[in-house]
């Protein structure tokens, strides 16, 4: 509210009794500019919050040697490409091979398109422009009320696939727990009939089940290697710096209206998976945690320069009569002068007759000596009265990991409270965390010399998803005993939710260690797990 106090009192002002016939502020004040339903200035917004600059027109060129006849940069890994829309009607220049340059030197890049594109031949991976993985332009009904959005057979969820067995990338990440990220009129991804390129690997997302595509001849059902979305990370050839991407058959997901949805009855998950994508753009995989902080934004084969679109919606500017500078200044300076000439401050403040003046100065002066002796005195019996108290100052904690005897995961907070002062200074929650993890295997009956790989464990019967709970095994034991590796806030997260549940399955005696033995009776059937 305080930054609207100046120029609502320069209004005031100029348009006063004695200042022109202006209209008033508050009568030429134009309404809310209203959000576009189909734009995309929330998702632009969510990467200048990320403190990501967009790429203009006028830099792309040179960093990426295109219209220059020049190699691109060497090292692109600052850089994230976004491509919404159709661009495959671009004559200047072809934003997918941007996309290509740029994870191939460590950068990432987003695709996400309703119309075709070849995501393998994108990539290298195949010159057949009918094989591979590829967008394909349909539209994916669903059949179950509850599997799309607001009553609309057009809009389906967005289902969640299962990373396959010792999946760790952070591109599985994205879609975790996310069940209501709405679609609108989205087409699908054709998957190969092999694996595609790293840079799309991995299948993340398909539709709700029974869903089909609408055809000439009537709907045509879809099969399992037609999905939603697919992506990838890993290192390329000779670089130090490891790529992301992620690529969506439907660009709609990220609309204003798709995201903050006009109607509360019906929300989404749009918002979240949105800011998920940003962050899985910005950040790098080196040994050193670090984050992307530029952005090429092409949109239907526009390159978008500007991502504070949206606080001109939010807060528009307030209008002002339109008033010369000069009789500004001539106003203000007449009305210097006449309070100069009246001596008007000093007769309101001490009156009128110099007998007035004199009794109020006196009486000033008296109350300002008044007040400086009673902060003297509090200031004194201040200082007295805290040399005099006992310091208490609690003890430092204690060195070394934390107790075994702490419960469960409040354990991790103690870890925390230690190292609060390093945690804000690196974002890096390496040590704490491989600490309460040790902690947690050597609980559970890990050998005394452990190895970098988890040791043989047997999980009950009773595990309806054991293939899960040994991957979150070997997740963790990585983090505790394999190769030292940064861990931020973001992926801790992830980690948290990992360390509680296979901290209490253990307690409920769902899984252990081959040589310890189970922790419950003999009576619990084993499966192997490693």
């Amino acid at each position: 509210m305080s930054r609207w106090v100046i120029p609502l009192l320069l209004v005031a002002l100029l348009t006063g009794p004695g200042f022109g016939q202006g209209p008033r502020a508050q009568d030429a004040t134009p309404p809310p500019l209203p959000i576009p339903r189909d734009g995309t200035e929330i998702f632009r917004w969510l990467f200048r919050n990320a403190k990501i600059t967009p790429v203009t027109e006028r830099e792309y060129p040179a960093l990426f040697g295109r219209l220059t006849g020049t190699q691109p940069a060497e090292s692109l890994k600052d850089v994230i490409v976004v491509l919404l829309g159709d661009n495959n009607r671009v004559r200047h220049f072809q934003p997918y091979n941007l996309a290509q340059i740029a994870t191939s030197r460590g950068g990432a890049a987003l695709i996400a398109a309703d119309t075709p594109v070849n995501l393998s031949q994108l990539f290298g991976f195949t010159n057949n422009p009918g094989m591979g993985v590829r967008v394909v332009d349909a539209t994916v009904l669903s059949h179950n009320a509850n599997d799309f959005y607001r009553g609309r057979a057009d809009c389906p969820y967005v289902v969640p696939l299962p990373p396959p067995r010792r999946a760790t990338g952070p591109e599985w990440n994205l879609f975790t727990d996310l069940d209501h990220i709405a679609t609108n009129t989205s087409g699908f991804i054709q998957l190969g009939s092999s694996p595609g390129p790293l840079e799309i690997q991995s299948t993340l997302a398909g539709f709700p089940a029974g869903s089909t595509t609408k055809q000439p001849g009537g709907d045509k059902p879809l099969d399992r290697k037609q999905v939603f979305a697919v992506g990838g990370s890993g290192f390329p050839e000779r670089s130090a710096s490891g790529f992301r991407c992620l690529a969506l058959a439907d660009p709609s997901v990220f609309i204003n209206v798709m995201m903050v949805p006009d109607d509360p009855q019906f929300p989404t998950d749009n918002l979240q998976f949105a800011n998920r994508v940003v962050n899985f753009l910005a950040e790098e995989e080196v040994p050193t945690p670090r984050r992307r902080t530029r952005c090429l934004f092409i949109q239907n084969g526009e390159i978008v320069t500007t991502f504070d679109d949206l606080e001109r919606y939010l807060n528009p500017p307030l209008p002002l009569p339109s008033i010369s500078q000069e009789k500004i200044v001539d106003w203000i300076d007449q009305a210097i002068d006449k309070s100069e000439e009246n001596d008007s401050l000093t007769k309101r403040v001490l009156g009128n007759t110099p007998e007035t003046q004199t009794d109020r100065l006196r009486k000033l002066f008296w109350v300002l000596v008044g007040i400086g002796a009673a902060l003297a005195v509090f200031y004194v019996v201040n200082r007295v009265w805290g040399a005099c108290q006992p310091l208490n100052i609690p003890p430092p904690p204690p060195a070394g990991r934390p107790s075994v005897a702490a419960t469960g995961p409040s354990s991790v907070e103690g870890v925390f409270d230690r190292r609060e002062r390093e945690l804000l200074r690196r974002n890096n929650l390496y040590e704490p965390v491989r600490a309460v993890l040790q902690e947690m295997f050597s609980a559970a009956g890990a050998p005394a010399s452990p190895g970098r790989r988890l040791p043989a464990v047997e999980i009950a019967d009773t595990v309806r998803r054991p293939g899960t709970l040994q991957r979150a095994l070997v997740d963790l034991w990585d983090v505790a005993h394999g190769p030292p590796a940064g861990v931020t806030v973001q992926r801790w997260k992830v980690l948290e939710s990992l360390f509680v549940r296979v901290q209490q399955a253990h307690a409920d005696g769902k899984w252990w260690f081959r040589h310890a033995g189970p922790k419950s009776g003999p009576g619990i059937g084993q499966r192997n797990g490693a």
